[in-house]
């Protein structure tokens, strides 16, 4: 069977599927995509590690027969992108995957899609429609805030929730938290949850990179992702994701700054600079009108020390916090300003974006040897 397509188009296909097949598995027919093509014009790519799937679909041109095949992606991708034509012609037999161009061929072997895994799609899944642009901001800043914890996969990715009409987001590592939500238009009020896994993140975000609307499908074990061309699915992790919603509740009588985010950002960044490596400790100083922030490594000899004006309401307080972390939360506000909140030393501290209010974001303290 001979098929022209289009070269950009199936290198896009490829190369959006191709993220989630397997780099090595001892299931060879997990390296390789399912290409399905069918009569209607629509040729099919498709892949699965057995926790990830995903699926790109374009139009090429009527075809008389339907039928697939199993190829490994990374190859084609190879080869498509040092072409210059813009068709190519596939040959495609029990045996080999032929690619014709311009200069010559080249020839790769191919699998049967029978042995290709199938991919349950579950019936009774929740269905919420959401705004593209606000999903990719979600996970764009999510993604920095997950764990990296073998023992605890719940707390390993982006957590996405229902409850009633609010839609949001979390992530967590335990030393920093990102939250944010928005009010969606739902028929009827449901409560559910799922979490994106790490690895199915950046596939995602290059799935809905530019689209208008995803609609999001919360099965009993998947959680599902849906564009007018694409489509990406992960299983869920078993456990009860934290109830994190107690940690950012606003504090009783804080002291509250109102500082520029890129300022206070650049001040930070620099003082790392001269924190000691495996602690990375900043001492933030509020009093008057500024804030001053510390960092010190004795073994080395090096030390820093930064004034932000700032507007300041409550009491004055010294705190300890570990700079790559908020580094990570000045850099999910998106205004020019940021707010944050602090009570006690040992409490964490709230940080909001003005422009945003439904998100916040939170660092834990980290202990100051006074």
């Amino acid at each position: 069977m001979e098929l022209k397509v289009n070269r950009k188009a199936i290198l896009e296909a490829l190369s959006g599927a191709g993220q989630v097949a397997a780099k090595t598995s001892t299931l060879p027919i997990l390296e390789n995509v399912k290409v399905s093509v069918r009569t209607d014009g629509t040729m099919v790519v498709t892949a699965f590690d057995l926790e990830v799937s995903a699926m790109r679909k374009f139009k090429f041109a009527d075809s008389a027969d339907a039928f697939d095949f199993c190829v490994n992606p990374r190859d084609l991708i190879g080869v498509f992108k040092t072409l210059r034509d813009e068709d190519i012609v596939l040959a495609v037999d029990d045996n080999e995957c032929v690619v014709k161009h311009a200069k010559g061929e080249v020839s790769f072997p191919v699998l049967p899609a029978i042995d290709f895994p199938v991919i349950e799609n579950e019936s009774n899944a929740t269905k919420v429609s959401l705004d593209a642009e606000t999903l990719f901001d979600w996970l764009k800043n999510g993604v920095k805030f997950v764990a990296n914890d073998k023992l605890r996969p719940i707390i390993c990715g982006v957590h996405m929730y229902v409850e009633g009409t609010e839609v949001g987001v979390a992530a967590s590592d335990g030393q920093k938290l990102f939250a944010d939500f928005m009010r969606a238009d739902i028929p009827e009020p449901v409560s559910v949850n799922g979490t994106l896994g790490t690895k199915a993140v950046a596939p995602l975000l290059d799935m809905i990179n530019g689209a208008d609307k995803v609609v999001v499908y919360f099965g009993e074990k998947m959680l599902s992702f849906r564009t007018d061309k694409a489509m990406l699915s992960c299983v869920k992790p078993v456990g009860a994701y934290p109830k994190f919603k107690m940690l950012i509740r606003p504090k009783e009588n804080p002291t509250r700054v109102t500082i520029d985010k890129t300022e206070l950002l650049d001040s930070v960044s620099r003082a790392i600079l001269s924190a000691k490596v495996d602690t990375c400790l900043l001492r933030l100083t509020i009093g008057g009108s500024a804030l001053t922030v510390n960092s010190e490594d004795i073994l080395f000899n090096k030390k820093a020390k930064e004034e932000v004006a700032c507007s300041v309401e409550g009491a004055g307080i010294t705190i300890g916090v570990k700079g790559s972390s908020l580094v990570d939360c000045l850099s999910a506000v998106d205004g020019d300003s940021v707010v944050m909140e602090l009570d006690e030393v040992r409490k964490p501290i709230n940080i909001y974006d003005p422009n945003c209010p439904n998100k916040a974001l939170m660092v834990c303290p980290l202990v100051l040897n006074c």
